[in-house]
């Protein structure tokens, strides 16, 4: 894939999300940061493509796992909340013309196709929430705010049978908690 095919997306991914800054009223560094986050969001929605076999429910999945990551970090950083830098970066991944292609085959009652898309639109919207859920809630148990804790407890107390439970148990809820998000 030539570079161009790589960089224009995400280029054009970043100017619109600069441009949706101004109504929200993000303004100097922040706009820029958002914007990144848009461009780089649909970077890894790219490179997840050929990753994935081109599923793009995949590839949206990944785009917001990441999303997420940058949001809550760069929120962090700044001090700032995290819903404006995920609010913007994420108008890129917003299945929009999926939405408009099924209202439009819904309007001319061609309901077959009405259905496909919506339930298609519907699947994205849902890849793009679950991305979200396991992101926040990994980033949350790396911060030692809820599942790691007993990690973090036996760490401090030297015993390393509690330590090797701690970790089985954070483990055991990560992987339940994938099958559960992939519908196995």
């Amino acid at each position: 894939m030539p570079f161009l095919d790589w960089f224009l997306p995400c280029f054009y991914a970043f100017a619109a999300c600069l441009g949706f800054c101004v109504p929200f009223n993000i303004r100097g560094l922040g706009a820029v940061i958002c914007s990144l986050g848009g461009g780089l969001a649909w970077l890894v929605y790219l490179i997840a493509g050929p990753l994935t076999g081109y599923h793009d429910l995949m590839q949206y999945f990944w785009a917001a796992v990441f999303l997420s990551a940058y949001s809550e970090g760069m929120a962090r950083v700044r001090k700032c909340p995290v819903t404006g830098y995920m609010l913007v970066a994420f108008l890129p991944l917003v299945p929009g013309a999926g939405i408009y292609n099924m209202m439009e085959y819904a309007l001319n009652g061609d309901t077959e196709r009405f259905l496909s898309t919506g339930m298609h639109t519907l699947s994205i919207a849902g890849a793009l929430a679950v991305g979200v859920l396991v992101a926040v809630s990994a980033i949350a148990n790396l911060l030692g705010t809820y599942m790691i804790r007993p990690v973090v407890n036996s760490l401090i107390s030297g015993s390393m049978d509690t330590l090797l439970q701690g970790i089985a148990l954070t483990v055991g809820i990560y992987v339940v908690g994938g099958l559960c998000a992939f519908g196995y």
